[in-house]
């Protein structure tokens, strides 16, 4: 996939970034072109090879219908599913993180939202161990900016869509009387 300068792009376990430049290197001793991307929300640039975009995982961002209706069946899903099949104990988190990881990897909207959900989905029942809540947060802060830049939204509107479904069903530790951070049933 070709990109251009100043074009918004996502990369994957990573956010949104804007196509800087493109450049080129002697890699080798061949020369190769680069894109450098520049990240909206954290001090960071990398270099991604032009012709390696696809096997990064790198994509344009959604289409604000597409959000939309990401959104609408997420919010929908959070009612209806109750994961029952899905294994919430500490000794069955390294295998769940892993499939996280990959589909984390994969940098696809609606596939980050199911991660986001399956942990929001687990802190009703139990508390969030340390790599849960950290995946939680990562998940959350990638889905609020693609949300962000595509719907040109501030960071507490972005996260209020990606939080909406659920406040029917938490409240915060804190409020309870408990210590942490997590969140749990009503």
């Amino acid at each position: 996939m070709r990109f251009k300068v100043n074009e918004r792009v996502v990369y994957p376990a990573h956010g949104v970034a804007v196509i800087e430049d493109v450049i080129e290197k002697h890699v080798g001793g061949a020369p190769m072109q680069f894109y450098k991307l520049s990240f909206l929300y954290k001090d960071m640039t990398v270099l991604i090879p032009v012709n390696n975009t696809g096997q990064t995982g790198v994509r344009t961002l959604n289409m604000p219908q597409s959000i939309d209706e990401a959104l609408t069946a997420y919010s929908a899903a959070v009612l209806q599913q109750r994961f029952e099949d899905l294994e919430v104990s500490p000794t069955v988190w390294s295998k769940r993180q892993k499939d996280y990881q990959t589909r984390l990897q994969a940098g696809d909207f609606v596939g980050i939202l199911a991660i986001y959900q399956e942990l929001m989905y687990i802190g009703q029942h139990k508390e969030l161990s340390f790599g849960e809540k950290s995946l939680q947060q990562a998940t959350e802060e990638l889905l609020a900016q693609e949300i962000m830049v595509v719907k040109d939204l501030d960071r507490s509107a972005a996260l209020e869509l990606v939080r909406a479904p659920f406040k029917q069903f938490i409240v915060s530790y804190a409020s309870s009387g408990q210590h942490g951070s997590t969140n749990s049933l009503i």
